[in-house]
């Protein structure tokens, strides 16, 4: 499976792939994700080295609940998103950037008389750059 760019986009493209295999082969994506998360975001997005140093840096707390949330909407087919704050430029060359990435499983339900109760779930990917101070 050819690899996608880290954006919004790319994570559609991957999805629109994994969504269209055999539930076999999709659980079995699911469980690859869920197993190594880390090694499974190389397998699947084209990172730049920095991208890959830092995600190797990414507390295993936080890999565990996003892998296993991952796993969860694979196996369902459900939405997926990411969104990318525009990567501000460091004051100096020496200077690293701040990032924070959030995840976050959201389920809405709605209600109308014409077409009755319906659920949907999304999770989001956030990637955010704090403000130097």
């Amino acid at each position: 499976m050819e690899k996608f760019p880290l954006t919004q986009s790319g994570l559609q493209q991957l999805l629109a792939q994994l969504y269209q295999l055999p539930d076999s082969e999709l659980s079995a994506e699911a469980a690859s994700a869920a197993a190594d998360f880390r090694k499974w975001l190389g397998e699947k997005f084209d990172l730049e080295p920095s991208q890959l140093l830092y995600l190797s840096a990414v507390s295993d707390e936080f890999i565990a609940d996003a892998s296993q949330q991952t796993r969860y909407f694979l196996l369902g087919r459900k939405p997926i998103e990411l969104s990318k704050q525009e990567k501000p430029a460091a004051r100096d060359a020496e200077e690293p950037t701040d990032k924070i990435v959030v995840v976050n499983g959201d389920k809405k339900s709605r209600y109308s008389p014409a077409e009755g109760y319906s659920e949907q779930e999304v999770l989001n990917f956030l990637i955010l750059y704090p403000q130097a101070s």
